[in-house]
């Protein structure tokens, strides 16, 4: 396997910038429509990288399943409000709604 070293991209994507590191080279075959591929190598041409740059930088965002994944504090500001109990099992919300449908187009 080849190492090569990422060159500095100027366009960040999905505002991230790649960062210069040393990657393994491995060839990856996809098996995609045509019209999608199509359009990502216009994205590509346009933001002046490879296909198989914008593709690394795309798996590169992927959280690591390893980790726990960090919340902002806002959304840790929202854990426990609800309590498990006050949550009604599905079938019992699937009826309130189909009653309350019942109800609305009678």
């Amino acid at each position: 396997m080849k190492y090569k070293e990422y060159r500095d991209l100027n366009v960040p994507i999905n505002g991230v910038s790649p960062s210069k590191k040393q990657i393994m080279q491995t060839k990856l075959t996809l098996h995609l429509d045509d019209s999608l591929v199509k359009k990502a190598e216009k994205w590509a041409k346009i933001h002046q990288i490879s296909l198989s740059e914008a593709i690394a930088t795309f798996f590169e965002q992927m959280p690591d399943l390893d980790q726990p994944m960090e919340l902002s504090p806002w959304t840790q500001n929202l854990l426990g409000i609800v309590k498990k109990q006050d949550i009604p099992e599905a079938a019992v919300l699937h009826q309130e709604y189909l009653d309350y449908l019942e109800e609305k187009y009678q």
